[in-house]
């Protein structure tokens, strides 16, 4: 990839990086190892008090802060994306990703934009599709249960 940043299509220069990174890897575990810590780092970001969801509230106020709060926590789901489907397939535990729903929901929620709404609804259907096809197998596993000893 030896697109510049310009005209790259990346949200951020930090995921551009991070897809840079992944990307220019000498091995697929170098990258599964590069998105591992993206992960981590952004868990991290998520994490400072400014961004909980909860803390919208007091921004409501301030129709600035809260564009500035949706636009990093768009941000930061974007990439969480990127890493979920860039990412080896049973690299990261099953629930790596689960911090980041809080904010997938708050977004989809109160987004001011039809895009916002949209990347929170997207970063929540893995999870969705997952849930719905435990659902789905539920009475198959009460039956095999029934018909027990």
């Amino acid at each position: 990839m030896d697109v510049p940043f310009h005209s790259s299509g990346a949200l951020s220069r930090a995921h551009y990086t991070i897809v840079r990174k992944v990307e220019t890897a000498s091995s697929v575990q170098s990258a599964d190892q590069h998105l591992f810590l993206e992960v981590k780092s952004i868990q991290a970001q998520l994490a400072h008090p400014r961004l909980q969801p909860v803390s919208h509230i007091g921004a409501l106020s301030f129709p600035l802060l809260k564009l500035y709060l949706q636009d990093k926590c768009k941000e930061y789901l974007i990439m969480l994306l990127y890493c979920s489907t860039s990412v080896t397939p049973g690299f990261l535990a099953n629930d790596a990703f689960n911090f980041a729903f809080p904010y997938a929901i708050n977004l989809a929620e109160a987004g001011t934009t039809i895009e916002n709404k949209r990347i929170g609804a997207r970063t929540l259907l893995p999870s969705i599709y997952t849930f719905a096809d435990a659902i789905s197998r539920l009475p198959i596993l009460l039956r095999d249960d029934a018909s027990g000893p």
